[in-house]
């Protein structure tokens, strides 16, 4: 139960940063990543620290496309990786996707509340990120009557991380 408060508590401060700032610290990051290697080391078993490493590889590769393209931020990225410390590979897999279909329902809704066509800016955003040989962005961003709206990707992904930690009882 400590656990899970714990980890509540630091993916929504991660959200919250990303709602207000745009943007999640990386000492944010590290500290998520060392609380789930310490969790995982006192109350699981020495030898599983070895698979929040793992859960920290698969986030990272699983955003490193994305991020390459500049669909995604950085600090996504190194967000699910910290996730993923608490998760272990296969969940954190499970979340990594799970938080990208909520990052893509999140950026269809923010493109309807700017009032703009929702599928010219899902086209023009993929457009973009494949033509992009370098990264030019540093986020996943929906155009807004004459500004770029980014998309706070932390939400999504922390509300995932956090569901599929609970779900498998970890």
């Amino acid at each position: 139960m400590i656990a899970a408060v714990t980890l509540a508590a630091a993916a929504g401060c991660a959200a919250w940063s990303d709602i207000r700032d745009r943007r999640v610290s990386n000492r944010l990051n590290l500290a998520i990543l060392a609380l789930g290697l310490v969790w995982r080391a006192t109350t699981l078993d020495a030898g599983i620290v070895f698979l929040g490493l793992g859960g920290a590889a698969v986030g990272i590769a699983l955003l490193f496309v994305p991020f390459a393209l500049g669909w995604v931020g950085a600090a996504d990225a190194k967000l699910l990786a910290a996730i993923g410390a608490w998760l272990g590979p296969f969940d954190t897999a499970l979340a990594g996707m799970l938080g990208l279909v909520g990052g893509g329902v999140l950026a269809v809704a923010l493109s309807i509340a700017a009032g703009r066509g929702v599928l010219r800016d899902v086209f023009r955003n993929v457009y973009s990120g494949l033509m992009t040989i370098v990264v030019t962005r540093s986020t996943f961003v929906v155009p807004a009557r004459g500004r770029e709206l980014t998309v706070p990707l932390a939400v999504p992904l922390a509300v995932a991380g956090l569901a599929v930690f609970l779900a498998r009882g970890h």
